[in-house]
């Protein structure tokens, strides 16, 4: 008959094999994202959560993956299970906020957003994503204040530069030269940030 003591013992036992098998695998498949293989490193962590469903993570991990893919649609559903199955942490929020700002689903990236910035209120890029967010749907004071409060935590943030440029290019009343001088900031900062460059060419070309 197995005593209470060797119960916890074996569980912990279990506990610590399981873990260092996730970060075993999680290294391997973040080693695969830096090399720029994003499907191969979604396909490993994707086999892993099969077998640990619930772990946080590797869900938020796989979301990311699918960001960088540009399948914001696919990054979805695992960023759900990771906001249900852990509310306190933020990452799942802000990530899942990306990926339904990206399917152009400004309401709901908005309300994930917002609970991420509460949970950890000065991350240059959740206050980037939201202000971006609030100006797609013309709430611009609002979008730009959250702009301006990420370049103030992070002022070499090109892309909240960037961002804050095309606020004044979307809007009802446009305004071209302010629109002009953040995009200088941004390329000054980024000059070879290929999307910085693309945007403020097409900017000019009116």
């Amino acid at each position: 008959m197995q005593t209470g003591t060797a119960s916890i013992k074996e569980t912990k036992i279990k506990y610590l094999m399981s873990q260092e098998k996730i970060n075993d695998v999680m290294m391997k498949a973040a080693s695969l994202a830096d090399s720029g293989d994003f499907i191969g490193a979604v396909e490993m962590a994707e086999e892993l959560i099969k077998e640990y469903p619930d772990f946080v993570p590797v869900l938020c991990f796989i979301g990311d993956m699918y960001l960088h893919l540009g399948s914001p649609v696919l990054a979805i559903d695992p960023l759900e299970k990771a906001v249900n199955y852990k509310p306190d942490f933020y990452q799942s929020y802000y990530l899942l906020g990306c990926a339904l700002g990206r399917t152009m689903n400004f309401q709901r990236a908005i309300h994930h957003l917002k609970i991420a910035d509460k949970l950890e209120p000065n991350h240059t890029e959740i206050n980037r994503n939201l202000g971006w967010m609030l100006c797609m749907i013309g709430e611009l004071a609002k979008g730009r204040k959250f702009l301006n409060k990420a370049i103030k935590i992070d002022p070499t943030n090109s892309l909240a530069y960037n961002d804050m440029a095309v606020s004044y290019v979307v809007s009802k009343v446009k305004s071209p030269q302010k629109a002009k001088h953040w995009f200088e900031k941004a390329l000054e900062l980024n000059p070879q940030n290929e999307f910085i460059r693309s945007t403020y060419e097409s900017f000019m070309k009116g």
